[in-house]
């Protein structure tokens, strides 16, 4: 005999959108509300409201993280202010050389390293 379909209530639907607001997991929410992983995925694909609740949550999630980290990056910190710029303006932690080394005989003669970073 099959075991019963296991339908989320709207309490559990709104705990799922706390809950994704705050970062948590949905192998942590599935443990949470009571139900396995795989049958929160299934609920997820199903019903749009589930969906919605995970989207809507983690949007506010990011929305919350990223408010505050433009705040402390306006506030000088440099942590911050790094960290804003790789993600939000495209820029990278990476740097490029260049160097170019003349050989004469059985040393070297010249050595020039040119920062390529910008």
């Amino acid at each position: 005999m099959a075991r019963p379909r296991i339908e989320l209530t709207e309490d559990q639907i709104r705990i799922i959108k706390e809950l994704a607001g705050i970062g948590v997991t949905v192998k942590r929410i599935a443990k949470i509300i009571g139900v396995s992983e795989r049958t929160l995925e299934r609920r997820t694909s199903e019903n749009e409201a589930v969906l919605a609740a995970l989207e809507d949550g983690r949007e506010e999630a990011a929305e919350k993280v990223g408010k505050a980290l433009f705040v402390k990056a306006c506030d000088g910190d440099v942590g911050a202010i790094r960290w804003y710029e790789m993600t939000r303006c495209g820029r990278s932690a990476k740097t490029e050389s260049e160097v170019n080394v003349t050989f004469e005989g059985e040393g070297i003669t010249s050595l020039k390293n040119r920062d390529k970073s910008s």
